[in-house]
C-alpha cells in the first residue's frame, strides 16, 4: 500500500487548467520532488494534498484512507512553508508545541516531544527564544521541528529554502535529507530549482501545464529525459533537432537541421525518417587532439565564449555549419584554457547521446 496516492486529480481556476487528471503514488519513506516552472501546477497539487484546496475531481488517499474531503488539521500531515509561518509572539518551544496543543496532548508529553523535536533539528536550548532572535536557517529548523513533532504520516515542503542564501540553502538541503532518512518520513517536496531536486530526491515528478511530463529517479530524469520539455528544463543541455536517415552497426545516423551528422545508440524503436531531438549534456563531450581521426562524432569548431566557474569552465563552440555546442569541463590551469577565437576539437560518444522522438517537428 502506498503512503500517498493521487487518483485522477483535476483542478481548474476559471479557464485555466491547473491540474489535468493527475495520478501519483508515493511508497513508504520516499522523498518525491514535484518540480516545474511557475504555473505548472506543482503548488496546487501540494495544496490539494494538504487540504487547502479541494479538487474538482479525483481522490487523495493516505495509507489507503480517503482524505479528499478532510480539513487540513485532520490529515496528520506536517507542512513547512517558504516563509516559515512562525508565530512571532510565541517562543520557539511554544511554536513547536502548537500542533500538540491542537491535538490536546498532555503537558508532560508535549514537553517531551518538543525537546525531542528541537534536539532532532539541532536547536536544543533554543526553546525560550523568539523567532525574531533567530537567523533564517534557525527559523527554518523551528518550522521543521513543528512539522515533525506530532509524528505526521506525511511531510510536505513548499519551496522551504527559497528565502535562504545559497550556502545556507545547500546546508539545509543536506540536513533535511538526513532528517527525512533518519525518521523514515514519506515526503513531498515542491521546488522550481532543478539542482535542488536532483540533490534531495528519491524520485522526481516533472510538471508542465498541469500534467506530469515524467516521473523517475534523478538519474533517469537527467540522463534519459522523456521529451524535449524535460530535457530542456532539467540542467544545461545541448538539444539538436534532426531526422534519422539510417541505422548502421547498431547506431542511429541523424542529420541535424544545420546539416551535421550525429551517430547515437539505437534505442526506443526509432526508424529512418523519424524526426528526433538528440540530447547531450555539456559535461559529456571529450576533448580531442584535433579535428581529424577515425570514429563517429568528431567535430571541430571555434570558441565563441568562455565562462570561468571556478571548478569548471564553459565553452560555447560554433561548428562550420553554424551549429552551437555548449561544453563544460573541469577547471584547468590558466595556460590550458582555450581563448575566444581558438579552434577546439571534441568527440561525442554515441552512448552519451540520448535520442527523443520529436512529435512537434514538421514534415
Amino acid at each position: 500500500m502506498s503512503d500517498l496516492s493521487l487518483a485522477g486529480i483535476a483542478k481548474r481556476f476559471g479557464d485555466v487548467v491547473a491540474l489535468d487528471h493527475v495520478d501519483l503514488e508515493l511508497r513508504r519513506g520516499e522523498l518525491m520532488t514535484i518540480l516545474g516552472p511557475s504555473g505548472s501546477g506543482k503548488t496546487t497539487m501540494l495544496r490539494i494534498i494538504a487540504g487547502f484546496e479541494m479538487p474538482d475531481a479525483g481522490d487523495v488517499l493516505v495509507r489507503g484512507r480517503d482524505v479528499t474531503l478532510l480539513a487540513p488539521a485532520k490529515r496528520n500531515m506536517g507542512m513547512v512553508f517558504q516563509n516559515y509561518a512562525l508565530f512571532p509572539h510565541m517562543t520557539v518551544a511554544e511554536n513547536v508545541a502548537f500542533p500538540l496543543q491542537m491535538r490536546r496532548k498532555g503537558r508532560a508529553e508535549t514537553k517531551e516531544r518538543v525537546e525531542w523535536a528541537l534536539d532532532t533539528v539541532e536547536l536544543a536550548g533554543y526553546g525560550k527564544r523568539y523567532p525574531s532572535q533567530l537567523s533564517g536557517g534557525q527559523q527554518q529548523r523551528v518550522a521543521l521541528a513543528r512539522a515533525i513533532v506530532f509524528d505526521p504520516e506525511l511531510l510536505l515542503l513548499d519551496e522551504p529554502f527559497g528565502a535562504l542564501d545559497r550556502k545556507l540553502r545547500e546546508q539545509m538541503q543536506l540536513e533535511v535529507k538526513r532528517l527525512q532518512r533518519r525518521l523514515d518520513l514519506t515526503t513531498v517536496f515542491v521546488t522550481h530549482d532543478q539542482e535542488e531536486a536532483l540533490i534531495l530526491s528519491d524520485s522526481i515528478a516533472v510538471m508542465s501545464a498541469g500534467r506530469i511530463e515524467q516521473l523517475g529517479t534523478p538519474r533517469e530524469i537527467y540522463a534519459r529525459p522523456a521529451n524535449r520539455f524535460v530535457a530542456d528544463f532539467i540542467g544545461e543541455s545541448n538539444l539538436f533537432r534532426g531526422r534519422v536517415t539510417a541505422i548502421e552497426d547498431g547506431l542511429l545516423v541523424i542529420e541535424t537541421r544545420e546539416g551535421e551528422t550525429l551517430r547515437a545508440e539505437a534505442r526506443g524503436g526509432l526508424a529512418p525518417g523519424d524526426a528526433v531531438n538528440a540530447l547531450i549534456r555539456p559535461e559529456r563531450p571529450r576533448q580531442a587532439a584535433s579535428g581529424k581521426g577515425a570514429g563517429p562524432n568528431l567535430f571541430e569548431g571555434v570558441v565563441k565564449e568562455v565562462v570561468y566557474l571556478g571548478e569548471s569552465e564553459k565553452y560555447r563552440v560554433t561548428l562550420p555549419s553554424g551549429l552551437e555546442v555548449l561544453l563544460r569541463w573541469p577547471g584547468r590551469g590558466e595556460d590550458q584554457v582555450r581563448p575566444e577565437g581558438a579552434r577546439l576539437a571534441f568527440r561525442l560518444d554515441p552512448h552519451d547521446l540520448h535520442v527523443i522522438a520529436d512529435p512537434e517537428a514538421g514534415a
